[in-house]
């Protein structure tokens, strides 16, 4: 049977500057049940640090201080240096920066290449790889909308759901699909008869950290499962995580370089709550003077 194992995480929820990106890796496998990636893949690929393979893990574990490399090393051996993110409308994205920031280009392109040739030796097809990014402004706008933030991450997954199931859920293939849990919620029920009315939906469990879902529709089947910490668990949740993270620490890097142009000796910030509020003092002169709102550049919730 041809299964497609696939992975949804977010970067980004929690800060009130910078966007959210929201991360989605899919692979293609011919096998009797769900592959284990990191057991297929493990001659390339580690769930633990090893500088020879691909750090494949949660990106907090991957990413675990201001240097950007191990992260980058990690993005970039899977997707490839050529990759780019999607770039917000906000003039504090445009500043164009190399990819890689970081690392070596030949260095990650000889990684990637062995991942690669990995993947092909062992019949293992990246199928969809994407991190859909929203800026300050399109975030705002939805929560004003919404009046709710958890709606907002949902509706950001759901277009990955969506995308999955139209594009790979057919007769013969096996979808199987995990998310990071959303907060403390432990049923998806409604959210996902509201998004997929028109797919039978099945509850397996709702259980305290894990809820899974069956979806079909003319012969098709997709397992959606919403695990608490799913990126220790799967790894292409993993790949996600660790696509998102990279997708908002590289528009960071650009948001950071274009402040620091306008404001001397201006300290870079990575968006959260305390450090956040800091910047916004510090630029706070400049941003008025460049006629923008704050209202632009911090998030409502």
């Amino acid at each position: 049977m041809r299964w497609i194992v696939a992975g949804i995480d977010e970067a980004g929820y929690g800060p009130i500057l910078g966007p959210l990106c929201v991360g989605c890796h899919a692979a293609a496998v011919e096998a009797d049940g769900p592959p284990d990636l990191w057991d297929l893949l493990r001659r390339v690929t580690s769930k633990k640090r090893d500088t020879r393979k691909i750090h494949v893990a949660d990106s907090k574990k991957v990413h675990v201080s201001k240097d950007l490399s191990r992260l980058e090393t990690a993005a970039l051996g899977m997707i490839g240096p050529d990759w780019r993110p999607d770039v917000p409308s906000l003039p504090w994205y445009q500043t164009i920066g190399p990819i890689p920031i970081s690392v070596d280009a030949t260095a990650v392109t000889i990684l990637h290449n062995a991942y690669v040739a990995e993947c092909d030796r062992l019949g293992v097809e990246t199928v969809h790889h994407v991190a859909h990014v929203y800026g300050e402004d399109v975030l705002n706008q939805r929560f004003a909308a919404t009046k709710n933030k958890a709606s907002v991450l949902f509706t950001a997954t759901a277009v990955h759901l969506q995308n999955l199931l139209g594009d790979f859920a057919e007769p013969g293939v096996r979808l199987h699909i995990t998310c990071d849990q959303h907060g403390g919620r432990d049923s998806y029920t409604g959210l996902l008869r509201d998004m997929f009315g028109d797919w039978d939906l099945t509850v397996v469990e709702e259980t305290d950290g894990i809820s899974t879902y069956d979806l079909a529709q003319g012969g098709a089947i997709a397992t959606v499962r919403f695990a608490e910490k799913a990126d220790n668990h799967c790894y292409s949740a993993a790949a996600a995580s660790i696509l998102a993270k990279y997708a908002r620490e590289a528009l960071m890097h650009r948001f950071n370089a274009w402040w620091a142009e306008r404001v001397s000796d201006l300290k870079p910030t990575a968006g959260y709550w305390t450090d956040g509020l800091r910047f916004l003092e510090d630029i706070s002169n400049t941003r008025t003077a460049l006629g923008l709102d704050e209202a632009a550049l911090r998030r409502s919730r």
